[in-house]
């Protein structure tokens, strides 16, 4: 009978925390949903999981920014979504979105968060951005015009071995490796030779991570996941590498940048965008093939034959320069844009709850018909009318300390780069290939752009 009534005790003792702990549970989550009853939005699907399940691949065969576009249609401009018991609010009505502009009222939480650390190992933590708005000025670029062109020749001498009209060459892969040997070239000061040797450590490091980065957002009870234990830490250990290369850096550049983090967030965010933009531009040539013509044209007349691309011909190029503003504002590379309300704010009407997460969906801003005539149509000449586009119309552009590498970067690989690959090289896409937007941390082409090539 004592035992009995020790096992009963004990069991009381640990049954009656545990309802408290779920009973306050509850009240917590369902005080979050009642703060946040008056924002429209999509019903949840349960009462723990939210929204989770609208945004499945399984079940929603669209990118998650897709999905937002048709929630914004059904829902109003700003809605809120429920990732699992978080609310996240949507904003994409423009005179709404210029309040979320003053810092003192929202804090960034787009860059960090989700990636200070990757399975608890510390990567990209707290500390302050590199300023790369500031750093790669116009006059800047132009003095780098000759690494630029370096890797640029590197890369198409890699494109010449494989130019024989019968292998299929993944050219988002190829765009990843050119973006990470210019990136390191350039803006940190160290040959990676990624073009030539994709097993540079480095270069799979990077891979590595930015892969996990992604994988750890799609799983969020990784933790507990034994079966993935392997590969956790082999991403640690690829972490523990790009921090020690980046302290390495850091000891030899201390006076242009001062925190490793810094480094390891502009290289990663940087590389993937660049990459997202080259292979974005590649599939519009496909697409459009007038434009391709048009931009053939431009290419002879102002770099004619193998030479260069000279610091006098970027301006030249001015068809390029509207494409490339095109296939960004088509093609965002950035999914969403983070930020965290400081206090009880009113937007669109609506009050939001402090310390609420709000986002902005470039691709959402940038098709819409009241800031852009003929939104979905890709029709670089806008950008060559003299007319002033309105702040909200110029996402990602206005948002400078989201563009990693900002657009003078950009734009100078761009010019350096399309001019040759159109003079040297016929690209045909390999038909079949699903060539819809994938969102992972950056927006690329699910098939990666495969092409055949030959040479002119």
């Amino acid at each position: 009978m004592a035992v009995g009534l020790v096992l009963s005790f004990l069991a009381a003792s640990i049954i009656f925390p545990l309802f408290t702990l779920i009973f306050c549970g509850f009240l917590f989550v369902q005080n979050l949903h009642k703060r946040h009853s008056r924002i429209p939005g999509p019903k949840r699907d349960s009462f723990i999981w939210g929204n989770v399940k609208e945004f499945q691949p399984q079940h929603n065969k669209k990118a998650r920014f897709l999905v937002f576009e048709d929630l914004v249609g059904k829902h109003g401009s700003v809605l809120v979504t429920w990732d699992m018991i978080k609310p996240v609010v949507t904003v994409s009505d423009p005179e709404v979105l210029k309040s979320i502009f003053k810092p003192a009222d929202f804090k960034d939480v787009s860059s960090r968060g989700e990636f200070e650390t990757i399975f608890e190992q510390r990567f990209l933590g707290k500390g302050g951005k590199f300023d790369s708005c500031s750093f790669f000025d116009k006059k800047f670029m132009e003095r780098q015009m000759k690494n630029f062109n370096h890797c640029c020749g590197a890369f198409l001498e890699e494109l010449k071995k494989r130019a024989n009209g019968g292998d299929e060459v993944k050219m988002a892969d190829m765009f990843s490796k050119l973006t990470s040997d210019l990136i390191a070239k350039i803006a940190f000061g160290f040959d990676l030779n990624c073009i030539a040797d994709s097993d540079v450590p480095f270069y799979k490091a990077l891979r590595a991570c930015q892969e996990a980065s992604w994988w750890k957002l799609c799983n969020p009870f990784h933790k507990w996941d034994i079966g993935s234990y392997d590969y956790q830490n082999d991403v640690i250990e690829a972490v523990k590498y790009l921090r020690d290369f980046g302290k390495k850096v850091i000891d030899s550049r201390r006076s242009a940048m001062e925190e490793g983090e810094a480094i390891l967030e502009d290289y990663l965010t940087g590389q993937d965008q660049l990459t997202s933009l080259l292979s974005n531009f590649l599939l519009v040539l496909f697409q459009h093939p007038l434009i391709e013509e048009k931009l053939y044209e431009e290419a002879i007349n102002v770099v004619q034959g193998s030479r260069d691309v000279a610091i006098e011909d970027l301006d030249k190029l001015n068809y390029m320069y509207c494409v490339t503003k095109e296939t960004l504002r088509l093609n965002p590379p950035i999914p969403a844009v983070s930020m965290e309300t400081t206090k009880e704010e009113k937007l669109g009407g609506y009050l939001i709850p402090e310390k609420t997460t709000v986002q902005i969906i470039p691709y959402i801003m940038q098709t819409d018909p009241i800031a852009w005539s003929n939104p979905k149509e890709f029709n670089p000449e806008r950008f060559m009318e003299s007319k002033e586009l309105s702040i909200a119309a110029q996402l990602p552009y206005c948002l400078r300390k989201h563009c990693y590498i900002n657009d003078n970067f950009a734009e100078c690989l761009v010019k350096a780069l399309f001019p040759c690959l159109l003079q040297k090289f016929k690209f045909v896409l390999v038909p079949g290939q699903d060539v819809r937007p994938q969102e992972e941390l950056t927006i690329l082409p699910k098939d990666g752009v495969l092409c055949t090539m030959t040479l002119i």
